[in-house]
């Protein structure tokens, strides 16, 4: 491991040897090339990379995305994922799915493997406790080139902010953190030396809110909400539809769920409903 005098990237370059060990033990068969195992694995990226050195996390690189872990730019949101293995279709291999048609959230792995697996993603305990049916589509055929559209096409990121197809919309009057790019080498003497991190700079959507066509424009250089006010009414009213949909819950405020951690669990929260 090469040696790091600044404590925020060592934490950053730890945590890719430890992917490397981890890849290595969980998939041996991705060392063949061209393996023929009828297995298959997908990684897949859970946040952008903290920019800034804080709370002892690194200071890492999100480029050419803009912003990082904590943001609602892409460089927070949109992450890397890939399958491979034997099982997957030869014709596929080596392709790259991009634009509008590729959209996966990471939800979209349970319905996808429940469906390999044959078994029904459906949770009727959850249904009879009158918890909400999960959001996961199944996106093998989109993976195998069965078909070329995914069956996702919309992911409500928070009740303040949806993308749609390519469009990214933030709902009006809303402060984006870490409004700033990393550039091909971040951090770097400047960012250490002038504290000039991402995490410092803003930005504030007007009262109609941000725009973004995160397909032509991932980068995020130009918001067009006032090129396009024609989309603004369907995204907003879609945004507030799913935003309806959303369940919460406060586990920190029902004392079942710190008794049943220590003694069911050991000290470690679990599921402490109905057990």
């Amino acid at each position: 491991m090469p040696i790091i005098q600044e404590m925020c990237r060592v934490s950053s370059v730890d945590e890719f040897y430890s992917c490397e060990f981890y890849a290595d033990t969980l998939f041996p068969w991705r060392q063949g090339c061209n393996s023929t195992s009828g297995s298959s694995g997908a990684p897949n990226s859970d946040i952008g990379h903290g920019v800034v050195c804080f709370n002892g996390e690194a200071g890492a690189n999100n480029y050419p995305l803009r912003a990082g872990k904590y943001s609602q730019f892409e460089g927070g949101i949109r992450v890397n994922a890939f399958v491979s293995g034997g099982f997957l279709p030869t014709s596929v291999r080596g392709t790259k799915l991009d634009g509008a048609n590729g959209m996966i959230h990471v939800a979209d792995w349970y319905a996808t493997f429940a469906a390999l697996a044959g078994v029904d993603p459906t949770d009727a305990w959850a249904a009879a406790s009158n918890l909400p049916p999960i959001d996961s589509r199944n996106v093998w055929p989109l993976l195998t080139g069965a078909n070329t559209t995914s069956p996702r096409d919309t992911i409500l990121v928070t009740k303040d902010l949806l993308v749609h197809k390519n469009w990214k919309f933030v709902r009006g009057n809303t402060t984006m953190i870490e409004a700033s790019w990393g550039g091909v080498q971040y951090p770097n003497g400047s960012s250490i030396a002038n504290d000039d991190w991402v995490s410092g700079f803003h930005y504030k959507c007007g009262s109609n809110g941000c725009l973004f066509d995160v397909v032509a424009d991932m980068t995020e250089h130009k918001d067009v909400i006032d090129e396009n006010p024609q989309i603004v009414p369907f995204l907003q009213n879609l945004m507030d539809t799913e935003a309806a949909t959303i369940f919460s819950v406060s586990h920190s405020q029902d004392p079942a769920c710190k008794t049943t951690a220590y003694d069911k669990y050991g000290g470690f929260y679990g599921p402490f409903k109905e057990v």
